[in-house]
């Protein structure tokens, strides 16, 4: 059957994507995955019309944005029911996790949601989503217009779900916190040296720079997010200063270490065990003080490693 081949056809270009991803993706998705299971895990009991509305929200949204659907429809003429199939392979954790949890109406919902969106047939270009998003980052900031187009669709469906669920404890901070994580992977690549030096100010000073413009952006960027969550959960508005506050100084480590091996025109992906502990530290604060050392350390490096480049600057 048509079906079963492009089945066999998607679990083979997932294993080709997993095999690309690397240690620190691997490792930094397995407690991603683990915390959205426990998440659904733990709502569906009392919020599961919650959770249908989140998987269904996902699902258009992935629905919308692919692009081989006029490919589909060219070779089957029973396009729809070859997306049904993928969106509720996609989808069958949760829906076992209904059935398990004695909430089977919620698994019925999201299969006959499943059903009619799989029978939609519109597109939303992912171009126009990025442009959208990107005119409004400042052009010195490389990093984030980069990053978006790689990260767009992870950012965008944890931003909503933070906006969405704000009225849950807690829950809009670990999709900030999510968020932050992924946007690690901004600061893999270096850029040319004419555009490290195109500011001309000497090492000290561009790195107060660009740590005031990325941090900058960075707090615009979830602020809406706080802020309606603040709304709802106001009696502990100093849990919510203590995390935006760690979560910030952890997003500068990304930069700090960055630049603490910064060599022109290369892809330097940052030691995975030391960006694991900077993003366990928002949520457990214990370690806060070794990550503290890894920033100050980052920070020293930087500006040694800068100097080498800066040298007519300084």
């Amino acid at each position: 059957m048509l079906i079963t081949k492009i089945l066999q056809i998607r679990f083979h270009q997932i294993y080709r994507v997993l095999s690309t991803f690397g240690l620190f993706r691997v490792i930094f998705i397995i407690p991603i995955l683990f915390f959205i299971f426990l998440f659904f895990n733990s709502f569906l009991n009392s919020n599961y019309w919650i959770v249908v509305a989140i998987s269904c929200l996902i699902v258009n949204w992935i629905h919308q944005i692919r692009n081989d659907k006029k490919f589909i429809k060219l070779i089957s003429s029973n396009a729809s029911h070859i997306f049904f199939y993928e969106y509720l392979i996609l989808l069958s954790p949760i829906i076992l996790l209904g059935l398990l949890s004695s909430n089977p109406i919620s698994s019925i919902t999201i299969i006959l949601s499943v059903f009619f969106i799989a029978h939609l047939d519109y597109n939303i270009k992912i171009n126009n989503i990025y442009t959208l998003i990107t005119k409004n980052i400042p052009s010195d900031n490389f990093e984030w217009i980069s990053g978006v187009r790689r990260s767009l669709i992870g950012i965008f469906i944890f931003y909503i779900l933070g906006l969405a669920l704000a009225h849950l404890y807690l829950f809009s901070l670990v999709a900030i916190w999510i968020i932050s994580s992924l946007m690690a992977s901004f600061y893999e690549w270096n850029e040319p040296l004419q555009i490290l030096l195109a500011k001309e100010l000497n090492a000290c000073d561009f790195l107060k720079w660009k740590l005031k413009l990325h941090v900058k952006s960075y707090l615009i960027f979830i602020s809406p997010i706080i802020l309606i969550y603040s709304i709802f959960n106001y009696h502990t508005w100093y849990i919510t200063l203590v995390f935006l506050l760690l979560n910030t100084l952890c997003y500068t480590s990304y930069i700090l270490i960055k630049y603490s091996t910064y060599i022109p025109n290369k892809r330097f992906p940052p030691n995975p065990i030391i960006i694991i502990l900077i993003i366990i530290s928002n949520v457990f604060f214990p370690l806060f003080i070794l990550s503290g050392i890894i920033i100050y350390n980052a920070y020293y490096k930087s500006l040694q490693n800068l100097k080498i480049y800066f040298n007519d600057y300084n």
